[in-house]
């Protein structure tokens, strides 16, 4: 497994949230840009063939976040309406 390490580059006016981006824990230089569904993972350009060799299910994490986004922007108007 391959783990991530988050990097917080926050600035005053981004909320943390927002801000998080996901390193490649073999390559510190490359931003994490792929999920690997039967490893659970997150890993970079560099590290796809790897998964894709061994016939892993993986998905680009950008769909991910915007499907994520989504379900919680849900979950917030669903406490808003009950506050």
């Amino acid at each position: 497994m391959v783990p991530t390490a988050p990097v917080d580059v926050a600035s005053p006016d981004q909320s943390p949230a927002s801000s998080m981006i996901r390193f490649c824990e073999i390559h510190p230089s490359k931003k994490v840009k792929f999920y690997c569904k039967n490893d659970r993972q997150m890993f970079c350009s560099r590290c796809v063939l790897k998964h894709t060799e061994m016939k892993h299910d993986v998905i680009s994490i950008s769909p991910k976040i915007e499907e994520m986004k989504k379900m919680i922007e849900e979950m917030v108007l669903e406490v808003e309406k009950h506050d």
